[in-house]
């Protein structure tokens, strides 16, 4: 994230729509790049049940506005990304400066500056969001560890 905010700044000194969509936008190399890496994200995340709830609580809320079902691992990729950036340049606008993309996604960055209500955690913030080391590792690992007896049902 930090990577993805440094390039933000540099590209995009004076914002506009125009290079905004140029820089970041879904014919972007940043875009691509990110997809690729949330996609690869996904596939390690996507069992575990917080990471999957927030998919479909995600899912259940662009069918109650669309009517009918329209996401798909694209779609929520690139929410993903753009809630990313946003938060960043919403940090970048306010002059801030986080590098912990915890507290970026989760708004404790923008808490610790007095700014209160305007981002906060999300669906989106499953890329920062420790896997459930109770049930992601194997069902071994579950079975084996004392400290996981609520995946094993305990």
């Amino acid at each position: 994230m930090a990577r993805w905010r440094g390039r933000i700044k540099q590209r995009i000194a004076r914002p506009d729509p125009l290079t905004v969509r140029i820089e970041l936008g879904q014919d972007s190399i940043a875009f691509r790049r990110a997809s690729e890496q949330l996609a690869a994200l996904w596939t390690k995340w996507k069992d575990d049940p917080a990471t999957a709830l927030k998919r479909q609580l995600w899912a259940q809320l662009l069918k109650l506005v669309y009517g009918r079902d329209v996401e798909s691992d694209a779609l929520f990729f690139q929410h993903t990304f753009l809630v990313i950036v946003a938060k960043a340049i919403a940090l970048a606008v306010l002059g801030l400066r986080d590098d912990n993309p915890k507290r970026v996604l989760s708004a404790s960055a923008f808490e610790a500056a007095g700014i209160y209500g305007a981002a906060e955690s999300d669906f989106f913030d499953w890329v920062v969001a420790e896997p459930d080391e109770s049930c992601a590792e194997s069902e071994a690992a579950c079975r084996s560890s004392s400290r996981n007896r609520r995946c094993r049902g305990d």
